[in-house]
């Protein structure tokens, strides 16, 4: 795997060590309530040195990098589009964190 840069519009949660094998299974609460009103997700390891697991809720954006897409463009409209929709979601959801746009790092690991 080769550095990529995530860019995503949501919310991101610290992932502690005994919440990833929820993740990986499918079975962590916060996973359900997102998916049940149509959020996208993306969590992985976000650390080097080391590990720091990220749980990021919301719409996916883009993956950019060598493996990857090499650019993305949104129009201002598609932009607030995205943000009306997450937003809503969120809150129905029960998410009570802003969202925000993350564009961050993935290190090869």
């Amino acid at each position: 795997m080769a550095d990529t840069t995530i860019a995503f519009f949501g919310i991101c949660i610290e992932v502690t060590d005994d919440e990833i094998e929820l993740l990986e299974s499918g079975r962590h609460t916060k996973v359900a309530a997102a998916k049940a009103v149509g959020l996208q997700l993306y969590w992985g390891n976000f650390g080097l040195p080391g590990e720091h697991y990220l749980l990021f809720v919301g719409k996916s954006i883009a993956k950019l990098g060598p493996e990857n897409s090499s650019d993305v463009q949104l129009t201002s409209q598609k932009l607030m589009d995205i943000a009306s929709y997450v937003s809503s979601r969120l809150v129905s959801a029960g998410f009570a964190e802003a969202p925000l746009f993350h564009l961050r790092l993935q290190p090869d690991s």
